[in-house]
């Protein structure tokens, strides 16, 4: 599924300044899949990446890499966040501003 995630939209999610540009992107993202798959129904893993599993953030991420890529394997439409997930750590920790 990575075939979405376009130049374009990996310039916008490294160029984000907060949650709300990221969302932009992914609901690009979900609408582009929505018109190639529906009616079928489109689907995310979720769960711990930094915490549980394994004992490191890295390891956690490869087991939910190699997670995504069986599930859409098996033919499964699969929202894939992983290309977030740099772009959401760090704004995570960057100084909340106000504007």
């Amino acid at each position: 599924m990575l075939e979405y995630y376009t130049e374009e939209r990996i310039l916008a999610i490294k160029k984000s300044q907060d949650y709300k540009d990221i969302l932009l992107v992914a609901w690009d993202i979900l609408e582009d899949m929505n018109d190639d798959f529906a009616p079928r129904l489109i689907a995310m893993l979720s769960g711990p990446i930094s915490s549980s599993g394994k004992s490191s953030q890295i390891e956690n991420l490869a087991i939910f890499s190699r997670a995504i890529q069986r599930i859409s394997t098996g033919g499964l439409a699969v929202f894939d966040q992983m290309p977030f997930e740099d772009d959401i750590g760090r704004l995570v920790t960057q100084p909340k501003t106000r504007g």
